[in-house]
């Protein structure tokens, strides 16, 4: 069976983003996180959710 939740640091590793991109994405709330014991826990699916939805342009174009 595969991973269906990640701690930052994995989730980080799965996407090739940092931690720091993915703690301003879920304080902007552009990625849900849930909580387990007060650590954020990423699904699978809001991940993928989240890189689907990401720009397709940069904002500094």
């Amino acid at each position: 069976m595969s991973k269906i939740a990640y701690s930052l640091e994995e989730a980080a590793e799965q996407v090739g983003y940092s931690v720091r991109t993915i703690r301003y994405a879920i304080k902007n709330g552009d990625l849900i996180a849930g909580y387990a014991n007060s650590k954020p826990v990423l699904s699978h699916k809001a991940l993928e959710e989240w890189i689907e939805n990401l720009p397709s342009e940069s904002p500094n174009s």
